[in-house]
């Protein structure tokens, strides 16, 4: 009876410290577990989300996580919570404004910039990474 009432304490402390996890407030907590794909609609929306949503199975395969920054919310693919400071966090540390779209490489780094969400761009600048050709020979 004690060894029941012990697992089941454990399973509710893991449960409970699971429910609690702290929102996401900065990009560097998914580096080298995803590509992300920055998109600035906070003047102006383009229908960005429709799309990324449409790709979603060439997104998932090429372990993007999305966001895109309205004037009042952040859309995403992001399993988590987002954190209200994740828009400051992404123009300070990538640039982001001003209608850009940005994609952040596994390594956290900067690899294209573009003023239109260009998926057919996005995706082959993914491709040709080093670390995807790896992906890819893996699957």
């Amino acid at each position: 009876m004690k060894i029941i009432k012990a697992v089941s304490l454990l399973c509710l402390g893991l449960i409970s410290g699971a429910a609690v996890a702290a929102p996401l407030a900065d990009l560097n907590q998914l580096r080298w577990q995803h590509r992300i794909i920055l998109v600035d609609e906070t003047t102006q929306q383009n229908n960005a989300q429709a799309l990324l949503k449409r790709l979603n199975n060439d997104v998932e395969d090429r372990d993007v996580v999305w966001f895109v920054f309205q004037k009042n919310q952040t859309l995403t693919n992001y399993s988590g919570t987002v954190s209200a400071q994740l828009f400051t966090q992404a123009k300070a540390s990538y640039g982001l404004g001003n209608h850009s779209v940005i994609l952040v490489g596994k390594d956290g780094g900067v690899k294209t910039r573009l003023d239109y969400l260009g998926l057919k761009e996005l995706f082959g600048d993914i491709d040709r990474m080093p670390m995807r050709i790896s992906e890819m020979r893996q699957k």
